[in-house]
C-alpha cells in the first residue's frame, strides 16, 4: 500500500474495509458454487505434491512475479510505456479471458440455461474494461470495476486450483517477498521511477489518494475462500475479520511510511489460524 500526501483517518479506513469486505464476500459466494466439485478439480502442481513440491510450486510463482516486476521496472525506466501496456494487455487478455469464462461458466451451471453465453459475455467485458484501464488513465469507475472483479475472480480461482499444502505456504512466502519488494526490491523502484507519467491500472486500485495492489486484494479474497473450501464457513468468517484487522494496522503504518507492504500483517494473522484449523 502507498499514500499520496494524505493522512489516514476513519473515513479512509472505513472505505478500505468496505471495498475489501465486498470483494471477500462476493469471492466467497462464487467459491461456494464449487464446493461439490472441489475434490475433483485439477490442482496447480507443476512441481508435484507434498512439502517439497509445494515449496517448489511457490518458488515458481514467486519467480514469475519477480521476473514480471523486473520487466516492468526496466520498461518504466526506459519510458517504454506503450511496450509495457502491450505486454500487460496480452497477459490480461490471455489469463483473464480463460479464468473469468471458466469460473463463471461452472458457477452458473444448473442455475441458468445459457450459462456459456453469460460467462463468455462477462469475460469479454472484463477483458475489454481491464485493457481500457491500461490505456485510459481518466476512466476511474471502469478501473475500479476492473480491479475489484479481477480480485474476485482470481482470488476464487487460486483458492480452488492451488491445493494444500501449497495454498498454505504460498501466501506466507508472498508476504515475506512483499516486505523485501516494497522496502528494498522492484516495487520500491517502480513507485520511485514511475512518477506521474504512467498509471498501473488495473494492477493498482486508487482509493481516495491511497493505492492498494491488485495482488493484495487477490490474497485478501483467496484466504477466506480457501478457509471455506478446506474447513467451513465459520472459519472463512474468522479469516475475513483477521484480514480486516490486519489491513487496519497496515493502513495505520502509512502514518509513518510512505509505502508499506499490504500483505504481511493480514496474511500472518489469517494464515496462522488457517493452518492451525486445517491441521489440528
Amino acid at each position: 500500500m502507498s499514500e499520496d500526501k494524505k493522512q489516514i483517518n476513519t473515513e479512509i479506513i472505513a472505505y478500505f474495509a468496505i471495498i475489501i469486505l465486498t470483494t471477500q464476500i462476493i469471492s466467497l459466494i462464487l467459491t461456494s458454487r464449487f464446493i461439490e466439485y472441489y475434490s475433483s478439480l485439477p490442482a496447480f502442481e507443476p512441481a508435484g505434491q507434498g512439502a517439497s513440491g509445494s515449496i517448489l510450486n511457490t518458488i515458481l510463482l514467486l519467480s514469475m512475479t519477480f521476473f514480471m516486476s523486473m520487466v516492468m521496472l526496466v520498461l518504466i525506466r526506459k519510458k517504454r510505456y506503450n511496450t509495457l501496456r502491450i505486454i500487460l494487455g496480452v497477459v490480461l487478455f490471455a489469463s483473464t479471458s480463460i479464468v473469468a469464462y471458466s469460473m463463471l461458466n461452472i458457477a452458473l451451471y444448473k442455475i441458468i440455461d445459457n450459462n456459456n453465453l453469460i460467462a463468455l459475455s462477462y469475460s469479454a467485458v472484463l477483458v475489454i474494461i481491464s485493457i481500457l484501464s491500461l490505456v485510459k488513465s481518466n476512466m476511474k469507475k471502469l478501473q475500479f470495476f476492473a480491479s475489484i472483479n479481477l480480485a474476485i475472480i482470481y482470488g476464487s480461482a487460486f483458492a480452488l486450483f492451488i491445493k494444500p499444502p501449497t495454498i498454505l505456504i504460498l501466501p506466507i512466502a508472498f508476504a515475506i517477498y512483499d516486505i523485501w519488494a516494497v522496502f528494498k526490491g522492484p516495487l520500491k523502484e517502480i513507485v520511485k521511477d514511475i512518477g506521474n507519467d504512467f498509471e498501473l491500472n488495473p494492477l493498482v486500485l486508487n482509493v481516495k489518494g491511497f493505492q492498494i495492489g491488485l495482488g493484495d486484494l487477490i490474497f485478501y479474497s483467496m484466504i477466506p475462500s480457501a478457509g471455506l473450501l478446506l474447513i467451513n464457513l465459520n472459519i472463512a468468517i474468522v479469516l475475513i475479520i483477521l484480514i480486516q484487522i490486519g489491513t487496519i494496522f497496515t493502513l495505520l503504518m502509512l502514518r509513518k511510511f510512505k509505502m508499506f507492504p499490504g500483505l504481511p500483517i493480514p496474511i500472518f494473522l489469517s494464515v496462522a489460524v488457517l493452518i492451525m484449523s486445517y491441521y489440528l
